[in-house]
């Protein structure tokens, strides 16, 4: 995994992002997306400091497949450096398994982060090409 590329994807989803959110939400607000044909994204705001902010992110896919399944991350958004980082997904028992610290159960290999921010920039991606949608924020 290059830093830099890293860097660019979480730069990039950032500024994806922005263009998602609505200017003023608060804590545990959410924004609910209809993605046509592909499935729902669900965004609900956890938390906020300074220059930090915490998101839940939800995808449920229309379709049964393994190469599209559902999604539940955990990201943050890092305002003082312009990033937004996959911080923790949420497994098959409903444990949200972080990446940074080793989980007692399990400890998620760097490149499955690296998948995990690629992933979310798609859907952030998909979701910007819809139509104009009404905000639930």
């Amino acid at each position: 995994m290059n830093f830099n590329t890293y860097m660019d994807c979480c730069s990039a989803n950032y500024q994806r992002l922005l263009k998602i959110l609505p200017k003023q939400y608060t804590q545990g607000a959410y924004i609910c997306r209809e993605l046509a044909n592909a499935g729902n994204l669900l965004i609900e705001h956890v938390q906020a400091h300074a220059h930090t902010e915490t998101f839940n992110v939800k995808f449920e896919s229309m379709h049964l497949s393994a190469w599209l399944p559902n999604l539940d991350i955990q990201i943050n958004i890092y305002h003082d450096a312009s990033l937004s980082e996959v911080t923790a997904i949420r497994d098959n028992e409903g444990k949200l398994q972080f990446f940074g610290n080793p989980a007692t159960a399990k400890i998620l290999p760097y490149w499955e982060k690296w998948q995990m921010n690629q992933l979310f920039g798609d859907i952030l991606a998909l979701t910007l090409k819809q139509p104009k949608w009404q905000d639930s924020l």
